[in-house]
């Protein structure tokens, strides 16, 4: 009897794909039309910020160390940087000069 219920019974289709072939199909390299980068494109040509716009965000940079500096430096950096030439205040914050961070990278 079970056999004449396996041969009536529908048969399931098998599933479409498994791990192996999602894998394969994710290694498999990209039709050319499909690529997002061909051969032969220019590259690096995105700038979101204009020179007047990076020349403004170094210039408000170099005021926040100068004015408002670092606190709550550790004493070894407190150390060496005065020596470099940053200035400790009264208040324990670390202020770094505009002169001395344009020439630290320069």
């Amino acid at each position: 009897m079970t056999d004449e219920w396996q041969t009536c019974a529908p048969r399931r289709a098998a599933r479409a794909g498994g791990r192996e072939a999602k894998r394969a199909m994710r290694m498999a390299p990209l039709a050319e039309e499909l690529r997002p980068i061909r051969a032969g494109m220019s590259g690096g040509a995105y700038r979101p910020l204009t020179n007047e716009g990076m020349a403004q965000i170094h210039a408000a940079a170099l005021d926040a160390l100068e004015q408002i500096g670092l606190s709550q430096a550790p004493a070894s950096g407190v150390e060496a940087m005065t020596k470099a030439g940053a200035i400790l205040d009264d208040a324990g914050r670390l202020r770094f000069p505009r002169a001395l961070v344009e020439d630290m990278l320069a």
